[in-house]
């Protein structure tokens, strides 16, 4: 299983992936803006 956690802020929004043991396999940092969702 994988889970996805999000912390939104007014301007970045960090999401990660972790496994069921937490470790991380992912972790991406977009601006809070049209253009940074679009690049995500």
């Amino acid at each position: 299983m994988v889970v996805v956690g999000a912390d939104v802020h007014k301007r970045t929004h960090t999401f990660v992936a972790v496994d069921e043991a937490g470790r991380k396999l992912a972790e991406k940092v977009v601006k809070a803006t049209t253009a940074g969702h679009a690049e995500g």
